[in-house]
């Protein structure tokens, strides 16, 4: 961890703040008139609509300037492997259903928070899982947990009322998916072996789950020893 206070004589950076087109678009732009109003910190937002567009938007950006994702957990994964390969620092601004990693560090839907971020610009590493060709930065796995999480995404790409209701609800939605999951279906139950150093666990379980933190869907303790910087990550196997 390094932390840098920027000289009060230089002259501000720029500020990219990317936005998710599908993460609410007119609350960020409201938010990018209000960071305007700062003087300190000049703003340019911009709108990208694919994972290819947002990775090589960042790439194009210098990196003297700041950079600030907008969105969820689910922009933050789609811009991962470009920030992995740049190692280039970060600000979030959370606009998704549970922002499972920006609450995890501190960070709020609004200028205080960005303000108080690059004010004392402290950077922190933090660990990147990979697994099954895919890397991810909080908790990740398979059971019930997917099958939910797939579910609502796919519902509210095509349905405007479903989009809006898990806006209102923000995270409290998932707790009502997992209930209806488990009461009307039972295809999550299945059958795993997990490999690991010392052998093999095997049996029926209704989630396996990768943590690099300790909470998952915005409140949810589901990992209370998981730590984001330790070089681990918790496994956590729930049986039927």
């Amino acid at each position: 961890m390094s932390s840098a206070r920027e000289n009060e004589n230089n002259p501000p950076r720029l500020c990219h703040v990317v936005v998710n087109a599908s993460a609410g678009r007119a609350h960020c732009e409201r938010l990018g008139m209000a960071l305007r109003a700062l003087p300190r910190w000049p703003t340019r937002l911009h709108t990208t609509s694919s994972v290819a567009e947002m990775c090589e938007l960042i790439r194009s950006l210098p990196r003297t300037d700041d950079l600030v994702l907008a969105g969820g957990d689910g922009t933050l994964q789609c811009a991962l492997p470009e920030l992995v390969r740049s190692q280039r620092p970060i600000a979030i601004l959370p606009l998704g259903t549970a922002n499972d990693f920006a609450k995890h560090w501190g960070y709020t839907a609004d200028v205080l928070s960005l303000h108080d971020c690059f004010t004392h610009r402290v950077i922190c590493e933090v660990d990147v899982i990979h697994c099954n060709s895919v890397r991810f930065l909080t908790v990740g796995g398979l059971g019930v947990g997917a099958l939910l999480t797939r579910d609502f995404n796919a519902a509210r790409r095509f349905s405007p009322a479903i989009k809006k209701a898990a806006e209102i609800a923000g995270s409290h939605i998932y707790p009502v998916l997992a209930g209806t999951t488990i009461l009307t279906r039972r295809s999550y139950l299945r059958h795993y072996e997990i490999e690991h150093a010392d052998g093999i666990v095997s049996g029926h379980f209704s989630n396996v789950l990768i943590c690099n933190q300790p909470q998952l869907g915005g409140d949810l303790l589901v990992a209370p020893h998981a730590r984001t910087r330790d070089g681990l990550a918790e496994i956590l196997a729930i049986r039927d």
